[in-house]
């Protein structure tokens, strides 16, 4: 059995992501971390791997996980922090699976 745990970190290019990537690794995690493009954003180092890719994609997410499993054999931690809103000043635009009650009530109570 692994010493080290393992995180997988998706959307951890920057913000939130990022900043949880930083504080696995500085936990003594090791961490799978994926963006669109974390390579650009994050190098790779013993223990931390990116992977670049869309993790609402199958692929991305196979990926993604079997990153973790070859290199430190073990996934204890999945945060999902990928997402993506879109907010139009005329009106609300709700991507992803957002129900329309949700877009009426941020559209009407938030601008």
């Amino acid at each position: 059995m692994p010493d080290q745990k393992t995180a997988i970190v998706t959307g951890a290019g920057r913000g939130i992501g990022a900043g949880l990537v930083e504080a696995f690794l500085g936990h003594g995690y090791n961490v799978v971390a994926t963006s669109r493009n974390a390579s650009q954003s994050l190098a790779a180092t013993p223990r931390l791997v990116p992977v670049d890719g869309d993790i609402g994609r199958p692929e991305t997410a196979a990926k993604t996980v079997e990153a973790a499993l070859t290199r430190f054999a073990t996934i204890d931690v999945l945060v999902n922090n990928a997402g993506i809103f879109v907010v139009k000043m005329n009106g609300m635009r709700c991507t992803g699976k957002s129900d329309e009650a949700s877009c009426h009530v941020l559209s009407r109570d938030s601008f």
